[in-house]
């Protein structure tokens, strides 16, 4: 992701549909990530949502962070919080 960005904060749009399981040690990882700006969390089924919501325990993300089943409205989310920080 680094790469990808220079090294710049990114809104990051996460399609979870079809899985089935995350592992806590990614889900830490990327909730710790401090070049991410935001997460627009997109799904498509009720086990997707489940999946979204269940930290099991863990950290929320240090950005905001929100669950969406339309793509668009995802998009259109994510723009609104992409601002650089600092």
């Amino acid at each position: 992701m680094l790469t990808l960005t220079g090294g710049k904060g990114t809104a990051v749009l996460l399609r979870i549909t079809g899985v089935e399981h995350i592992t806590r040690d990614a889900f830490r990882f990327f909730s710790q990530a401090v070049t991410i700006t935001a997460f627009a969390v997109l799904g498509s089924t009720p086990v997707d949502r489940v999946i979204a919501h269940g930290r099991r325990g863990l950290p929320m993300p240090k950005c905001p962070s929100r669950y969406f089943s339309d793509e668009e409205q995802a998009l259109g989310w994510l723009p609104t919080l992409n601002t650089p920080a600092g």
